[in-house]
């Protein structure tokens, strides 16, 4: 991501959810971000924050749904 606006707007949204959110998005696709080919797997993911590969599914669903949500979204395009 090389706009500053859209960085400084991701990290606002990533910063606004619970920090077990947080650790699983960023597990899951901060990879990606940093131009790696791979996520994390769901297991490998469970592991590091020890919890089974089923909460980690459902905690990154939960996060994105809060991500995707158009009141939060619209907050943080007030920032770019």
């Amino acid at each position: 991501m090389e706009d500053p606006k859209e960085l400084k707007a991701l990290v606002i949204l990533v910063t606004s959810l619970a920090p077990q959110e947080q650790a699983v998005l960023l597990l899951r696709y901060g990879r990606l971000l940093l131009g790696e080919e791979k996520p994390l797997s769901y297991a490998k993911i469970g592991s590091r924050l020890g919890m089974s590969s089923d909460k980690v599914k459902t905690r990154l669903r939960k996060a994105l749904r809060k991500v995707r949500h158009t009141t939060r979204s619209k907050w943080a395009s007030e920032f770019l």
